[in-house]
């Protein structure tokens, strides 16, 4: 067993650029599963027409039953890349204008989620994550900012927002 106890904790600047290449990994390879699944989605949906042109019922229903779970994996993956990407943006904005920790609260939590939810699909990048919010955490305490029990990440919704995203359609 290692014990840090002399282990000095990295400042926030690397803490920060080491968590976002970190998770910058993480997204590419959920990208990369994403991509896989998608084309495997695409030989499911082809082998569910073929089996329903040849009047093959049965052969029809597995395959469809199947891209089911495919999509619902995909789903999963999709929601995954969107929250890494948030992350992303939110670890790149305080590294930019030299915040506290204590905006990574959320941040925190969302990794602890996404974690979580990605442990059955790919449990590789889930225990990424899953160091990923240890190292926050540790970063966290050292700085002695308590982390809060109740934090939902949402997409928030506001006018200047939908406005932006008027202009970019």
């Amino acid at each position: 067993m290692k014990l840090n106890f002399f282990r000095r904790a990295p400042p926030l600047k690397d803490a920060l650029e080491d968590t976002i290449f970190r998770l910058r990994q993480q997204q590419r390879k959920l990208e990369l599963l994403d991509s896989r699944l998608k084309g495997r989605t695409a030989t499911l949906f082809n082998a569910c027409s073929m089996a329903t042109n040849k009047k093959d019922v049965d052969r029809a229903k597995i395959y469809a039953n199947e891209l089911i779970e495919m999509k619902k994996v995909r789903k999963t993956v999709s929601n995954g890349l969107l929250l890494l990407e948030q992350l992303v943006l939110r670890m790149e904005t305080i590294k930019e204008i030299g915040s506290t920790f204590a905006q990574l609260q959320p941040t925190l939590e969302v990794v602890k989620n996404i974690s979580g939810q990605l442990s059955e699909v790919m449990p590789e990048v889930s225990s990424e994550l899953s160091n990923i919010g240890s190292t926050l955490d540790d970063a966290m305490i050292s700085m002695n900012i308590g982390v809060g029990q109740e934090t939902i990440v949402q997409i928030p919704e506001s006018a200047m927002n939908t406005e932006i995203l008027n202009q970019a359609f």
